[in-house]
């Protein structure tokens, strides 16, 4: 993406462009919400353990994890707002 996120509406149901992919947009009141992939921070203890283990190849790989979120367009500067991580679902996303 080039410096912003997009939304377009190829017919009844809008979308959203994000660096992973497009994601449906749907409306409750005046806020728009999505569910997508994004980056998760992971934990320091399992950071530690995939270094231990597999080096820095393995740090490298725990620390850039992605999960599935939620998440809502902010008004003010078209960000998203994580609102909750969805568990098991990022690898269908």
């Amino acid at each position: 993406m080039i410096g912003g996120n997009y939304t377009w509406t190829p017919g009844p149901i809008p979308y959203v462009a994000t660096s992973y992919g497009y994601y449906p947009l749907w409306r409750e009141g005046d806020d728009l919400f999505f569910m997508g992939k994004d980056k998760a921070t992971a934990a320091a203890s399992d950071v530690i353990v995939a270094s231990a283990f597999f080096g820095i190849a393995g740090a490298l790989m725990a620390s850039n994890a992605e999960a599935a979120f939620e998440m809502k367009l902010d008004h003010l500067n078209g960000g998203f707002i994580r609102l909750r991580e969805i568990p098991n679902v990022a690898r269908q996303l």
